[in-house]
């Protein structure tokens, strides 16, 4: 069903010329997406930012600027005195106001402050309506850009594996058994270059980025050594 709508999309875009969007995609939504053959050139994804993971699809021009995607900045009207909040905090804010979780993109938190990315059609109402995060009240405002510094940082991490298949890759990142690695492409968790992974034994290369729904994302950088064991040394990037 969703790879017909994505097809019926892309069709309209093409019959009409005009462009159209979806609201934000989860990254198997996206998989779906670029795994589809559909009419025309391959939809722009974006999420308000680069690297960004729940992004929306543009069939069509795209222009970054009428993109429906807004930024609300939410912060404690206290500092101060305001407990420390977490991004589980500011979505279950919002998504307590009834808002569909498709219409919430990525929130980024700097500074004890959040950076909400949402569609256009429901930035006014959370402008209007969403007084608390936690414990703490809080002031929403409109946002052009993230603040310097609030983007996504990453911390490298050298890791050791017999082999640069994912599998071993993934078990090595976040310190799990290779059975345990190679369950999580059997439930569908594993994506790279932002599409579902089907093979464990996929040899990474550089510049691969790797999601693991429920562990996190990083991007493979290059081999830097061998152990005298002949083991690889390998350069990844985690997504903070």
């Amino acid at each position: 069903m969703e790879e017909k709508r994505f097809e019926d999309l892309a069709r309209r875009s093409i019959e009409k010329g005009i462009t159209l969007y979806t609201e934000f995609l989860s990254e198997a939504q996206q998989s779906t997406l670029l795994s589809a053959h559909l009419p025309g050139a391959k939809p722009t994804l974006w999420g308000g930012y680069d690297g960004a993971v729940r992004r929306i699809a543009v069939f069509g021009e795209f222009h970054e600027s009428k993109a429906p995607v807004r930024l609300v900045k939410i912060e404690p009207r206290s500092q101060k005195f305001a407990p420390v909040l977490c991004h589980r905090d500011f979505l279950g804010a919002a998504v307590g106001l009834g808002i569909r979780r498709d219409r919430i993109g990525d929130i980024i938190v700097f500074e004890n402050t959040g950076y909400l990315f949402c569609m256009d059609t429901v930035f006014e109402y959370i402008l209007q309506n969403l007084e608390s995060v936690g414990r703490a009240r809080v002031l929403c405002s409109a946002a052009q850009a993230l603040p310097q510094g609030a983007q996504t940082e990453m911390q490298g991490m050298h890791v050791i594996v017999s082999s640069k298949r994912l599998d071993s890759l993934i078990s090595a990142v976040y310190n799990l058994p290779r059975g345990g690695a190679k369950k999580l492409f059997a439930e569908k968790r594993v994506f790279l270059n932002a599409l579902e992974a089907h093979s464990p034994a996929y040899i990474v290369k550089s510049g691969d980025k790797i999601s693991v729904r429920g562990f996190g994302k990083f991007r493979f950088e290059a081999e830097v050594g061998r152990t005298k064991k002949d083991n690889f040394v390998l350069q990844v990037s985690l997504y903070k």
